[in-house]
């Protein structure tokens, strides 16, 4: 996180002085944002710090607690309606209230809702949006004592300067400006929240006990709330030790100076542990800044743009190509692009802050998605289908032709309106397609993989930019730009003569590694077989539903004679029924035409009877069953 301005503390105790104003910086250095692409300030009416410091002393709500507060922000979404204007502003206020005491996942939560214009007003999504880095801070005292405990030096013998009043401060850290006394470098200090952990923690109990719950209801059960479970613990663990962060920021620094015009900020490797991270110190105007100018004040953002000679619509194609080649080239992609972290600078460059927990892609995920991708940019929805069927977990019981036409009609209808200048940008984005096939692959009871969790949670957030920047992107045409790029540069790379070498001196590898390239192989057509097994499993669900009701009133009709038996039994050797005057005599010669058995003989006739009812029984299970997995499959991710 980042300030568009440097700002003084005049109240910074003495032990911690506050930060100079800033003077002209020197020639640039490689990693080293060149200080001439600064934009000037972007006027706004109030320039908004994070709430005041908590003196809370780092309380963690109960399980509790956390319900009853759940239960109230639950109540307000649903009572927000069609309100707009003041009436939905006030009850993002105290939306946003509720998920700040709760803290932790619930931040989070609400700066994901911060991003859905097209589902709540923008007056309540604007509220929220102070969640990305205008959280409450906590004390100076606790980061001087975070910061001595991680790094095991005094605080002084680290920075010459320090602000006490963070620019930024979200969910699990907040953000410092200061001065290295080792260099005198400008630097952003994270400093990460002392009650985070325990917080996310238990959050996490919450959501367990939540989809346990939820769990248990069928129209649920197919979620695969273990592997949602376990997703959101790696994140977490991810996001808790600054050190992934750091690695991520390093990578990404590397592969993203070949993208062109997007810096990542430089680490400081020497000040990194798992609760302090020191980075460059990159100023600019941030994305959530620029949103609200462009929503507050138009004029004034136009003219900002001109001053700075940022071409909006360029500068969303340069994000969105970068954020495609991170992804579907690099494997390795920015994990938080929400618009605190997306720095615009002058001339069009852009800078990318923190990356939170950095997403990678399983390889035959990413395989599968870049093949619906580039059929998506090829108009070729037939066969983005067939590939949509493989970025699905385990396969449910349902007909494949119902599915693949409900999907079709989604592609088609998102293809119409992608010619239409008129229809707003939140139908025709990218984003709003993904939603809608994952809306009518739950109705099928088909769940896309977890692990594409991350990369749905970064695309979201970087739309919200991309809207503003660029309402009429044709994501199709963009889609076709991106992939004739990626072509060009697989072949650029392909005739360098290091590429030749590497090529020719490879063969020898792929040889020895030949036997590990069948097993590949083998586990590619898994891929395929998967596909095939769902037109086998359209013709066996029937067969199976045909199955599952024959033996299940056969099931019935055992119980019935059972019963029948049993009350026989209990006719001819326990007590006489008095049926004739009832019945008229029939249910007596019912009785009577039943032959009298000894108790050895209704022993053996009973356990016969209650063999074939568990028979039946089983097997009317066995064909119920809704969900089948391909022999060989774990079920899990690919």
């Amino acid at each position: 996180m980042t300030s568009q301005v440097d700002r003084a503390n005049s109240h910074a105790p003495s032990a911690l002085p506050a930060v100079a104003s800033s003077g002209s910086r020197g020639p640039s250095r490689p990693g080293v944002l060149d200080p001439r692409l600064v934009p000037t300030p972007l006027p706004v009416e109030e320039r908004r710090s994070p709430a005041p410091s908590c003196q809370s002393g780092g309380r963690v709500l109960g399980l509790w607690q956390v319900a009853r507060r759940a239960l109230r922000i639950y109540l307000r979404l649903t009572s927000l309606g069609t309100q707009d204007g003041e009436a939905a502003r006030e009850v993002g206020r105290e939306v946003r209230k509720l998920l700040v005491e709760l803290g932790g996942f619930w931040v989070k939560a609400g700066q994901m809702l911060s991003l859905r214009t097209d589902v709540f007003p923008l007056e309540f999504c604007l509220e929220l949006l102070d969640l990305h880095d205008r959280a409450p801070a906590f004390p100076p005292e606790e980061v001087v004592r975070v910061v001595e405990e991680d790094l095991r030096r005094p605080f002084d013998s680290v920075f010459s300067e320090f602000d006490t009043s963070p620019v930024a401060a979200g969910s699990i850290g907040q953000s410092h400006l200061a001065r290295l006394r080792s260099s005198g470098e400008r630097v952003t200090v994270k400093v990460q929240r002392p009650e985070a952990r325990a917080v996310l923690d238990r959050d996490l109990k919450f959501l367990r006990f939540l989809m346990r719950i939820l769990s248990r209801n069928p129209r649920y059960r197919h979620f695969r709330w273990a592997e949602a479970i376990d997703a959101l613990r790696l994140m977490f663990t991810e996001e808790l030790d600054f050190r992934y962060e750091a690695d991520g920021m390093r990578r990404l620094g590397a592969d993203l100076e070949k993208h062109g015009q997007i810096h990542v900020p430089r680490v400081f490797g020497e000040y990194v542990s798992p609760r302090v991270l020191v980075l460059e110190h990159v100023r600019g105007v941030t994305m959530s800044e620029y949103l609200r100018a462009a929503h507050e004040d138009p004029d004034r953002a136009h003219t900002w743009q001109i001053e700075n000679r940022v071409a909006p619509g360029r500068v969303a194609r340069r994000l969105l190509h970068s954020f495609l080649r991170q992804v579907l080239e690099e494997n390795f992609f920015h994990g938080d692009l929400h618009p605190a972290n997306v720095v615009l600078l002058r001339d069009g460059w852009v800078a990318l802050l923190e990356s939170g927990s950095a997403g990678r892609l399983h390889h035959d995920v990413q395989k599968n998605l870049a093949s619906v991708l580039r059929y998506v940019s090829e108009r070729d929805y037939q066969g983005a289908v067939e590939h949509l069927l493989a970025l699905a977990g385990p396969l449910p019981v349902v007909d494949p032709n119902a599915l693949r036409f409900d999907w079709m009609r989604i592609f088609r209808t998102w293809d119409q309106r992608s010619y239409v200048r008129e229809f707003p940008y939140d139908s025709k984005s990218l984003v709003h397609l993904w939603q809608e096939l994952a809306r009518v692959s739950q109705r099928h009871k088909l769940l896309f993989h977890w692990g594409l969790f991350r990369m749905d949670r970064s695309l979201l957030s970087l739309d919200v930019s991309l809207k503003e920047l660029a309402p009429r992107l044709d994501w199709p045409r963009e889609l076709a730009r991106y992939f004739d790029g990626a072509r060009k540069r697989f072949l650029s790379g392909a005739r360098k003569p290091r590429a030749l070498a590497g090529l020719a001196g490879n063969w020898g590898g792929f040889l020895r590694e030949l036997p590990s390239q069948v097993r590949l192989l083998q586990s590619d057509m898994g891929s395929i077989l998967h596909r095939r097994a769902l037109n086998f499993q359209a013709t066996s669900s029937k067969i199976s539903y045909l199955l599952e009701r024959v033996f299940t009133e056969l099931r019935f009709l055992t119980l019935v004679a059972a019963a029948v038996l049993g009350l026989t039994f209990v006719h001819q050797k326990v007590w006489y029924f008095h049926w004739a005057k009832i019945s008229q005599h029939r249910i007596d010669d019912v009785f009577f035409l039943c032959p009298n058995l000894t108790f050895p003989e209704w022993g053996v006739l009973i356990l016969v009877v209650g063999w074939t009812f568990s028979v039946f029984h089983r097997l009317a299970l066995r064909f119920a069953r809704k969900e089948s997995v391909l022999p060989g499959s774990s079920g899990g991710e690919f």
